[in-house]
């Protein structure tokens, strides 16, 4: 049998080996990952998180739109029953929340339709996936217009 060669160099000099190949090093920073070396000796990877940004920036994108801050205070005055404050601070049309025109609409609409997991799915199928959780105005229309540019489509 053949050693493996790697198991046989000492744990301090992995982290230098580490630290030494300029790609690796770049794609530890792009994932936000730190080599720890612990009391014990042993060395791990570490600070790998993954945070839903999606809703955080719907949330913000609605306090920037003049339409939904319009409806914001008209549920706060008890004018619009059907729209609500949910509990994290983000505006909900019935069950669904409001997304506003923009930037994260368009986001919203490439997600649903050109990721791996929906794979140009047609426009009816992906308005009634995309009903059920978000609202917007005149957003059957955008879909529409969205698949009209897919060249794949």
């Amino acid at each position: 049998m053949v050693p493996y060669a790697l198991c046989r160099i000492p744990e301090a000099n992995m982290v230098v080996l580490l630290t030494q190949q300029d790609e690796l090093l770049k794609e530890m920073r792009r994932l936000d990952l730190m080599v720890i070396r612990r009391a014990s000796g042993s060395i791990q990877l570490m600070a790998f998180q993954i945070q839903p940004t999606l809703m955080e920036e719907i949330r913000k994108a609605q306090k920037e739109d003049p339409r939904l801050l319009k409806f914001r205070d008209q549920v706060e005055a008890g004018l619009r029953s059907y729209v609500c404050i949910h509990t994290d601070g983000a505006l909900y049309f019935r069950n669904r929340i409001c997304v506003p025109q923009g930037e994260i609409r368009q986001k919203i609409l490439a997600e649903a339709h050109s990721s791996a997991y929906s794979i140009h799915p047609g426009g009816t199928k992906m308005y009634q996936d995309l009903k059920q959780h978000f609202w917007g105005n005149a957003i059957k229309r955008e879909i529409a217009q969205y698949m009209m540019k897919c060249l794949v489509c």
